[in-house]
């Protein structure tokens, strides 16, 4: 359970004080922070976020001391919509670019060992005609974490096949980009192969699984970090607790276990069964009860 942390956005109205206040309180051993303003959730929820240069000097040594009191802190990067790196529109895409620049700046404010970072795309825009731009940024972004001594996750995220994601890591070749693998995302990959129909059955179930492990087993040492969270069977929307979807979690965690894999897995519950502390108590329990019987 030491590598067991909590994203901060799985707490909603506490502020970004309030909701490391709740981490710590719940026992968790580490925190994943937003280093962007996170829109409001559908149901007027207010995301936790912290973006450094908005704090006031005191603000920063007070949030830094509490931040410390964490063994293990990752961050997560601004994405699409709002963020667009590639983007055509020269202003648009230049914002995109500082933005996530200060981003990886703020993770080493923070004393982050990885930020989590989406893949980026374009509609229309296909991944042979933007592997070698986004080769170039993700290998700008590296070595700008690397001179604050983090790690950069590109996590598994559309509109990409999975076979494209591994090729854009290989492709980066940076020691310390590699990736985040995200147990909700599979249904991201557009070749999975299974009709809507076929979600909750037996084979959407195999198929859905398999895709995770085609991407730990792909990643392999450049497997950064994992965010765990399940899905529903009946058409694999994401982000509820561990235990209550179809994710195969022993399966996963004795593949990690083989080959000891000693970095983070970090309870994403959001959305879908209400980001609240029920959630991620009830996350740290499921793995609590499981990790002893691997």
């Amino acid at each position: 359970m030491t590598q067991f942390t909590a994203c901060g956005c799985s707490l909603t109205n506490l502020g970004f004080e309030g909701t490391l206040n709740k981490i710590l309180e719940l026992g968790f051993a580490g925190v994943e922070i937003a280093t962007f303003a996170e829109k409001d959730g559908p149901q007027g929820q207010t995301y936790p976020f912290a973006i450094v240069d908005r704090l006031t000097p005191e603000e920063r040594i007070r949030l830094k001391k509490l931040v410390k009191r964490f063994g293990h802190v990752t961050t997560h990067l601004p994405y699409y919509p709002d963020f667009r790196p590639i983007a055509t529109d020269a202003r648009l895409r230049e914002k995109s670019r500082q933005e996530l620049r200060r981003s990886i700046d703020d993770s080493g404010f923070w004393g982050a060992s990885v930020a989590t970072v989406h893949v980026a795309s374009e509609k229309d825009l296909s991944f042979r005609d933007a592997k070698a731009e986004l080769v170039e940024f993700y290998r700008e972004l590296g070595d700008r974490a690397a001179r604050h001594g983090v790690r950069l996750g590109i996590e598994t995220t559309r509109p990409y096949k999975l076979a494209e994601y591994l090729e854009l890591i290989e492709a980066v070749g940076r020691k310390n980009v590699g990736g985040t693998l995200d147990t909700g995302h599979m249904s991201f990959f557009p070749d999975h192969g299974i009709a809507d129909a076929e979600r909750g059955t037996p084979k959407g179930i195999q198929r859905y699984n398999d895709l995770v492990m085609e991407v730990a087993k792909g990643l392999g040492s450049k497997l950064f970090h994992l965010h765990v969270h399940d899905v529903r069977a009946s058409d694999w929307k994401d982000h509820y607790v561990p235990g209550t979807g179809i994710v195969d979690w022993r399966r996963l965690l004795r593949h990690l276990s083989s080959v000891g894999y000693s970095r983070l897995l970090a309870a994403e519950i959001l959305y879908y069964d209400g980001p609240q502390e029920p959630g991620l108590k009830a996350a740290r329990q499921f793995f609590e009860k499981l990790l002893p019987l691997l």
